[in-house]
C-alpha cells in the first residue's frame, strides 16, 4: 500500500473495484461464447 497499489485495485482511491473487475470478466466470457456457438 505505501506505494499506492492495492489487493484489488482502486478505481479512485478509498473506492474498490473488485465488483467492475468481476462484470468485466462475466462480459469477456459472454462475448467468447457468443463466438464459440
Amino acid at each position: 500500500e505505501g506505494e499506492g497499489i492495492f489487493f484489488a485495485g482502486d478505481w479512485v482511491v478509498g473506492e474498490g473495484r473488485v465488483h467492475e473487475a468481476l462484470g468485466n470478466g462475466l462480459d469477456a466470457g459472454e462475448r467468447i461464447g457468443e463466438r464459440l456457438d
